[in-house]
């Protein structure tokens, strides 16, 4: 689990979420700087992981 959150821009996009309290990909483009298909494909991955 700790290997999905070890790339710095899951660690950037997780931030965003947490302080903009949204999961507008439109708004994590504008706050981060990344690819729309950067931040989709990394929301992708975090939404597999399991927390347990």
């Amino acid at each position: 689990m700790h290997k999905g959150f070890g790339h710095p821009a899951r660690v950037v996009i997780l931030q965003n979420l947490f302080r903009l309290n949204t999961c507008c990909c439109g708004n994590l483009v504008s706050e981060t700087g990344l690819a729309q298909t950067t931040i989709s494909q990394h929301l992708k991955e975090l939404k597999t992981l399991k927390l347990n």
